[in-house]
């Protein structure tokens, strides 16, 4: 199938994915048992391109799920082109933002919202710890060795706002200067003293 993509974006008549001048031409990604297709609005270059899925179809015995399949355009292409790509693709219409392999997908600006996700993840970790006795000492071991690991993979792929790191440092400081009981502050040690957070 890679071959026969390629191949078919070499064809003149053939409109593909615009990207910027300076990136390179891409046409297709595939990751494990996923692959995610490029192209344009182009009816031409549709029928192409669905052409060679079914070809595809015929000589591997694997069927694409159009009921789990998506097609994604930009929220300022019009209604006649989308019913277009409807049409050849027998696929919905999906919308950004999505999340992929765990990160989040979306043009335009980087919005706090779109990465909710991992300050919900964090957030569930540390609530499942919240009917547990834990030391300054165990605190700072989840800490480190728990809550930190947890955005790596995320921060590794994508660049984030900076205020998705400072609330993440805030929960981590938090969580290792008070107790938490359903987000809210507890005292320490039954003493009757609270602790103060420091970001």
């Amino acid at each position: 199938m890679t071959r026969s993509l390629n191949k078919l974006h070499e064809k003149p008549r053939v409109i593909g994915y615009r990207t910027p001048k300076w990136s390179p031409q891409i046409n297709h990604l595939s990751h494990a048992d996923d692959t995610t297709l490029f192209c344009s609005g182009d009816g031409y270059s549709l029928k192409k391109m669905m052409k060679r899925l079914r070809k595809y179809e015929k000589a591997s015995g694997q069927l694409v799920n159009t009921d789990k399949s998506c097609y994604y355009t930009h929220h300022k292409v019009s209604a006649r082109v989308n019913n277009k790509i409807k049409r050849h693709t027998k696929m919905r219409n999906g919308s950004f933002p999505f999340t992929y392999l765990g990160c989040p997908v979306f043009y335009g600006r980087r919005k706090l919202i779109y990465y909710e996700d991992l300050i919900k993840k964090v957030m569930k970790r540390i609530l499942s710890w919240q009917n547990r006795l834990l030391s300054f000492g165990g605190r700072y071991v989840l800490v480190n060795n728990v809550l930190k690991t947890m955005p790596v993979y995320l921060l590794s792929a994508m660049n984030p706002p900076a205020g998705v790191i400072r609330q993440l440092h805030k929960i981590f400081a938090n969580f290792f200067t008070e107790q938490y009981c359903g987000g809210k502050k507890q005292t320490l040690g039954g003493m009757g003293q609270s602790m103060s957070t420091k970001g």
